[in-house]
C-alpha cells in the first residue's frame, strides 16, 4: 500500500455564530481524515483561540498520512468541525 503525507494549515474562520451568552467564544477546529484505507480515521485539533469571538485565527499546521489508492478513488474525506470550548474547559 502506497502512502504519502498530506500537509495542511488551518488558518482561521470568519463570522461564526456566537453561541456564548456572556464573554467571547473560545474556538478550536477538529480536522479528521476519514474513509482512508491506510487508517480508518485520523483526527487532530488546533489549539483553542481564547476570547476569539466570531473570528478565530490559528495558523496551525497539521500532517496526515493518506493512502494513494483511496485518494485516487475519491474515498477519502477531510472534515473540519469548529467547536467552542465550554466555560468548564470542555
Amino acid at each position: 500500500m502506497e502512502c504519502r503525507s498530506l500537509e495542511i494549515t488551518v488558518t482561521s474562520a470568519k463570522d461564526l455564530k456566537d453561541v456564548k451568552l456572556f464573554g467571547k467564544m473560545d474556538v478550536y477546529c477538529v480536522v479528521s481524515l476519514e474513509g482512508d484505507g491506510y487508517n480508518s480515521k485520523q483526527k487532530q485539533k488546533t489549539g483553542v483561540h481564547k476570547d476569539s469571538g466570531p473570528d478565530p485565527v490559528w495558523n496551525f499546521p497539521m500532517k496526515f498520512t493518506i493512502d494513494d489508492v483511496a485518494a485516487q478513488q475519491n474515498r477519502s474525506k477531510l472534515k473540519f468541525k469548529l467547536k467552542a470550548e465550554r466555560d468548564d474547559g470542555r
